[in-house]
């Protein structure tokens, strides 16, 4: 018995001391290996750092030199003569000679007033406009005569119906006129006859 009990004992001693030599071994093979990547390290960061050669001169810059421009000599002036300008002689306007006339006013104001009979002459007529009339008035008498009517916007052409109709309103009755001239005395500077145009808006 006391012999089995030696064995077992040394067995377990030869066990523990294996077991340390491989603790050992560990321990030197991690040391090693910490120390091989120390250097590999080292040898990486040495390798990496550039080699600082010679600062490089600054190139010299050039020098611009300034020429001043070259004057280009003036051709000589001739001498200027006294021009005297005369004055042009301009007519004398009357300041009452750019306002209408009073005969055309009360002609326009006449014919507006049959605006409402005008558009039963166009009852048919579908868009919206006006209408343009050319006439030729008396000034003496107040009739009309050499109707021309255009129509305006989305007015269609005027059938010969709508044109008799037109006419007959317009100047079926005179427009008074004469009294109208009296006052600006305008009877012996304008003709007997005069062309005049009126629009008419629907």
């Amino acid at each position: 018995m006391k012999v089995k009990k030696k064995l077992h004992l040394k067995k377990i001693k030869e066990h523990f001391e294996e077991k340390k030599k491989q603790r050992r071994r560990r321990r030197l093979t991690i040391i090693i290996l910490c120390i091989i990547i120390i250097l590999l390290l080292l040898l990486r960061c040495s390798c990496a750092e550039p080699q600082k050669g010679p600062a490089a001169k600054p190139s010299p810059s050039p020098v611009v030199k300034a020429v001043s421009p070259k004057k280009t000599p003036r051709p000589p002036q001739r001498p200027r003569k006294n021009l005297q300008v005369k004055p042009d002689a301009r007519p004398v306007l009357d300041p009452g000679q750019d306002q209408e006339p009073a005969w055309l006013e009360a002609f326009r104001q006449q014919a507006r007033a049959r605006t409402h009979r005008l558009t039963e002459c166009l009852a048919n007529q579908a868009g919206y406009g006006g209408v343009k009339w050319f006439t030729v008035v008396n000034l003496k008498s107040g009739e009309t005569t050499a109707h021309v009517f255009e129509p305006i916007g989305e007015m269609q052409e005027f059938g010969p119906e709508e044109l008799k109709c037109m006419k007959e309103v317009l100047s079926r009755q005179t427009y008074t006129l004469e009294r109208f001239l009296a006052e600006k005395s305008e009877t012996k500077t304008l003709p007997v006859e005069v062309k005049v145009s009126l629009v008419f808006e629907f």
